[in-house]
């Protein structure tokens, strides 16, 4: 009995390691895409930028979508099951940035032009929803 507990208790926070990094793997695809360094970026945050906040928030929030469906469908073998949540979240990861980065082409202006701005800019709403659907689009797809 304490063995399934032990054993549960640590692929659970294998688990947990993982979607981590699938997390810290969206912001810094965020941070690449995105003018400025993080460090930068959580400046802006400090002051109150809406643009930095609602951008990263979004991919937080894609990210955590991509992470929950790639465990839910995992492999119950837990080495196959970390490599399939791995491969599902970098691909998701890696769509959301090709997203990202068609609306910005077919929205008028560039993002990176408005991303610092002191105002909220329309654009980013238009952006953060795309990346937030293109997050569940994954997950779902990944069910």
């Amino acid at each position: 009995m304490w063995s399934d507990i032990w054993t549960g208790l640590l692929h659970g926070g294998l688990y947990v390691v993982l979607s981590m990094a699938i997390l810290v793997f969206g912001v810094f695809v965020h941070d690449i895409l995105t003018p400025g360094k993080i460090g930068q970026k959580g400046k802006l945050l400090i002051e109150g930028n809406p643009n930095v906040a609602v951008l990263t928030v979004s991919y937080l929030v894609a990210s955590g979508f991509i992470a929950v469906a790639a465990i839910w469908t995992t492999h119950s073998e837990l080495g196959r099951g970390l490599l399939s949540t791995a491969i599902f979240g970098a691909v998701g990861i890696i769509v959301l940035a090709v997203t990202e980065t068609v609306v910005d082409k077919l929205t008028p202006g560039d993002l990176r032009d408005y991303f610092c701005e002191p105002q909220f800019q329309p654009v980013t709403a238009v952006t953060a929803a795309a990346n937030i659907m293109m997050g569940l689009i994954v997950a779902v797809s990944i069910l």
